[in-house]
């Protein structure tokens, strides 16, 4: 990338937009050439090569991007990065999808099915794949500056047309393993990205990783546009969040009709910049929950909705606020707070497979529990005797109608059992007595029948 010195507007602002200063001739207003805030001196103190802009001479840097620059330098050092080459991430995220799976493995796998698609894919596929430089040129003049910036650390040293040959030699494997799949402009997007981490083989593993687990297979293999009951789910998820007014679900329906498809069908690419892309595609694979990237359309939806309402239809100005202001901190902190109430806490406002699935395991430990509590009921006070107390109540208070009466019903049958043995012992006590009566009755009579016959005899 040669020098480029472009010409920037830089249009009056009343504020700093970093520390929210007012400008005046004691705080003169000056221009970040990284991101073009508006800034004052001591918020765009930095001087810094700029990517994309002048690559020989250092220029005027605010705070955030000097530190973003930072990141990235670091970033590429730590995890050690390189184009086409698996890193640390690499590892990390192979963690989080198969425990056994092993890079030597998955590099046989894709080079003896890259082997056969050069034989067997159909010609109308090879036409597709000729599509991809002129796509991959689009989606690099459409980087933001943090992008921009990222992809020309990791592909200065590349030879000319290699990111494409890298790029067509991944698609064109998806191709022949998945017929009903197209080379569209995301597929290309995602594989160049996943290229920044990971060398050919594991970039093809993962992105069937997000086709087949993460349900982003029908925005990269067709090209689908996002549905109407989507919308009302992401509009659910917005209810739930206190920073949205009832008055401005209005607005936030527009907003994701708007936004919504391109934010999940890209998993954010060119909305946010390389940390908080890095650390979304981290937490979802983590996670392996699609859901997270709904929580995060709505998220920003939420924070950026007064942007919205002013110039929601410029859409540089609002993809701008999201790129500048959104913060790694706060992507982290709502999702880590989703979390903790992950397992306490369900979503009562959509049915989706995982919620059935979940709902009946939780409906089959209610039974069990419910269960136990009668069992337990029906041992202690039925079989064992013990006299009703206010735990015994307790848990018949928490069965349903029909069991409370079942087991209030036994309990008045268990309590009359005495009554009734009592009164069966004193009936027949009675008629042991009555019958020896009749006995000794009898036995005199036979006595006074042998006597008056031994009176007879001695007659």
């Amino acid at each position: 990338m040669s020098t480029i010195k472009k010409t920037l507007p830089r249009p009056k602002q009343q504020k700093c937009e970093i520390c929210q200063r007012n400008f005046s001739l004691l705080l003169l207003q000056h221009q970040c050439k990284r991101c073009q805030r508006a800034v004052c001196c001591d918020c765009g103190k930095f001087k810094a090569i700029i990517v994309d802009y002048d690559l020989k001479t250092q220029h005027r840097c605010c705070i955030i991007c000097r530190d973003e620059q930072l990141y990235v330098q670091d970033i590429i050092v730590k995890e050690q990065l390189s184009f086409n080459k698996n890193s640390l991430i690499t590892k990390q995220w192979l963690r989080y999808c198969h425990e056994n799976t092993r890079e030597q493995d998955l590099t046989e796998q894709y080079y003896k099915i890259l082997d056969q698609s050069k034989k067997n894919l159909s010609i109308s596929k090879f036409e597709e794949l000729k599509y991809i430089p002129t796509i991959l040129t689009q989606l690099q003049n459409q980087y933001n500056y943090s992008m921009k910036e990222f992809d020309y650390y990791l592909t200065k040293d590349l030879m000319d047309n290699m990111a494409v040959i890298y790029i067509s030699s991944i698609i064109q494997c998806l191709l022949y393993q998945n017929p009903n799949l197209k080379c569209t402009q995301n597929l290309v997007q995602m594989t160049y990205f996943l290229l920044y981490f990971h060398s050919q083989p594991l970039v093809f593993y993962f992105i069937n990783c997000f086709r087949e687990e993460i349900s982003l297979g029908r925005f990269l293999d067709q090209n689908e546009k996002i549905k109407d009951v989507e919308i009302d789910f992401l509009l659910e998820i917005g209810k739930t969040n206190y920073l949205i007014e009832p008055t401005d679900l209005l607005y936030f329906r527009k907003y994701l009709e708007r936004y919504a498809e391109k934010m999940l069908s890209n998993i954010f690419i060119n909305f946010m910049n390389v940390q908080c892309l890095i650390f979304i595609y981290d937490h979802v694979l983590k996670f392996r929950d699609y859901f997270e990237l709904e929580k995060m359309v709505a998220l920003l939806g939420s924070l950026y909705l007064n942007d919205f309402k002013q110039k929601g239809l410029d859409e540089d100005f609002f993809i701008n606020q999201i790129i500048k202001n959104t913060k790694q901190s706060i992507l982290k902190e709502y999702l880590s707070k989703e979390d903790r109430i992950r397992l306490n806490d369900k979503r009562q406002t959509y049915s989706k497979s995982e919620d059935l699935f979940l709902l009946q395991i939780q409906q089959r430990m209610d039974h069990q529990n419910e269960t136990k509590q009668i069992l337990y009921l029906l041992d202690d006070c039925l079989l064992k005797q013990q006299p009703l107390n206010n735990h015994h109540r307790q848990l018949i208070s928490q069965l349903n109608q029909k069991q409370q009466q079942i087991i209030t019903d036994l309990l008045k049958i268990h309590q009359s059992k005495p009554k009734e043995q009592e009164e069966s012992a004193l009936y027949n006590k009675n008629q042991t007595h009555s019958n020896s009566s009749t006995q000794i009755k009898f036995e005199k009579s036979e006595l006074g029948d042998q006597n008056k016959a031994l009176i007879d005899d001695f007659i």
